[in-house]
């Protein structure tokens, strides 16, 4: 166990190290287009250039995102998640009909001895024996 939590540490690290590598060229390299970009306009004309060209890769990224995130869900997961869905809402309209068809006094007796017998596992095995 030790072995394998010294082995995910080194490659966390190793994926932190690269990822502020790559930000550190991505600056270098917005810095080398703005200075390229003085030479041939005004400075204030190159920075507002740079941000624009910075905009537009940014959007570009997320746009390929979503349609890669889009495809990767296929469609048995697709539906699996529509299921899901489905019975939570079966069963939260099952606990509002419970809810609406007993008094509150009886749910919140009911909700204590859940929590007490969760909690208790001595109070459990008594309640075995007595079933």
């Amino acid at each position: 166990m030790e072995r394998l939590l010294a082995r995910l540490a080194i490659n966390s690290a190793a994926i932190a190290l690269a990822i502020m590598g790559g930000c550190v060229v991505l600056v270098f390299l917005v810095i080398a287009f703005y200075l390229g970009m003085t030479e041939l306009m005004a400075p204030w004309l190159a920075a507002l250039t740079t941000a624009g060209a910075a905009l537009v890769l940014s959007v570009l990224v997320v746009v390929i995102a979503r349609l890669i995130a889009r495809k990767a869900v296929p469609s048995a997961e697709r539906a699996r998640h529509r299921s899901a869905a489905d019975l939570g809402e079966t069963v939260g309209r099952q606990a509002h009909l419970l809810l609406s068809a007993n008094s509150p006094l009886l749910m919140l007796g009911l909700t204590v001895l859940g929590f007490v017998l969760g909690f208790s596992p001595r109070l459990r095995r008594i309640l075995m024996k007595l079933l």
